[in-house]
């Protein structure tokens, strides 16, 4: 009876070691960039992205079954179902704020076979026309035509004795961003200037960058994204 006992106890740790290894290989086959991303505060009816990676980083290869957008505000776009070893994907995210006010919170699966089964979940989070402290872009967002060879945008410190700003995300690469000044004193502006690269040819660029926000002895930073827009006729 002893003896069954310790069989059964051993087939049972077996099977854990196995299930725990299993899912160790699992994670190990593959990194990711970022499993969550924050685009702080944003104006009302502007689409903004973001672009999450996927890493193989083990010898064999793995597949992209399919991705699922859960919700219709949403679209997210790839180039590679089968990631060969040490490949990396793009899951380029859009995401159209026109139909939300205050804190959104949303998420898309993208499901693997590496060979077994397994589901990534990556979260995209923002404040919809929502400002912290009255700390807001003006402009809410960036529109250039052919003419404008840079755009200013002004932040406004009413409320903290100084703040500083530095750029935290930029989707794309068409474009410049300088902080002319990165530090504001109470009811001074922080000041940044867009430039689009020379050369653009013809047609409509979206984009959009994310500032951090630090106020001074605050522990907690704000993000503001700023949209994006440059046309060339």
């Amino acid at each position: 009876m002893k003896e069954y006992r310790y069989f059964k106890t051993l087939v049972l740790a077996l099977g854990l070691l196995i299930v725990m290894l299993s899912r160790a290989m699992g994670q190990s086959a593959y990194k990711v960039s970022e499993e969550k991303f924050d685009f702080g505060y944003v104006g009302i009816d502007y689409r903004i992205f973001h672009n999450y990676q996927l890493i193989n980083t083990s010898k064999k290869d793995i597949i992209i079954d399919s991705v699922d957008v859960m919700c219709d505000c949403s679209s997210v776009l790839y180039d590679k179902k089968v990631l060969k070893p040490h490949d990396t994907v793009l899951f380029r995210l859009t995401f159209d704020t026109k139909d939300f006010y205050g804190p959104v919170s949303r998420k898309f699966n993208v499901f693997l076979s590496i060979p077994e089964k397994r589901t990534l979940s990556f979260f995209y989070l923002a404040e919809v026309g929502q400002w912290q402290n009255g700390l807001k872009p003006d402009p809410f967002a960036v529109f250039m035509l052919p003419t404008h060879k840079q755009q200013t945008i002004k932040i406004s410190n009413r409320v903290f004795e100084s703040i500083e700003a530095e750029v935290h995300d930029q989707h794309a690469d068409f474009f410049k961003v300088e902080i002319v000044k990165n530090k504001a004193g109470k009811a001074e502006t922080l000041e940044l200037i867009i430039i689009p690269e020379s050369g653009l040819a013809k047609g409509t660029y979206l984009s959009n960058f994310t500032i951090k926000i630090t106020p001074d002895g605050e522990e907690t930073p704000a993000f503001l994204t700023i949209p994006v827009k440059i046309a060339r006729f």
